[in-house]
């Protein structure tokens, strides 16, 4: 299989799936959690104005950024990725209307 058609399948959308979204992956806590947690703690009280997550991926990174950033943009190589983390991204905003998550 190409590299790129790799990150374009079903099984490792699903993989990425439960690894951004899942409590733990393999024992571990959720990564994408805990590094958007770190960067918080990174910024020191600096102005939370925009974020660029780039390799988002399906987007958990970027979802938790978005709680505390005025704006965020997540970019990433597959268009399956990218599509699964608009789709989570206004179901998301149709349960939570404020804005915020």
């Amino acid at each position: 299989m190409q590299q790129a058609a790799y990150y374009e399948n079903d099984t490792t959308l699903a993989q990425y799936l439960e690894f951004h979204f899942g409590e733990r992956w393999h024992g571990e806590a959720n990564f994408p959690k805990a590094l958007a947690d770190a960067a918080m703690h990174a910024m020191d009280g600096r102005p939370l104005e925009r974020a660029l997550d780039i390799g988002c991926a399906v987007g958990r990174t970027s979802f938790e950024l978005a709680r505390h950033f005025r704006h965020v943009d997540g970019i990433d190589f597959s268009n399956a990725f990218v599509n699964k983390g608009q789709e989570v991204a206004r179901e998301t905003s149709a349960l939570c209307p404020s804005g915020r998550r």
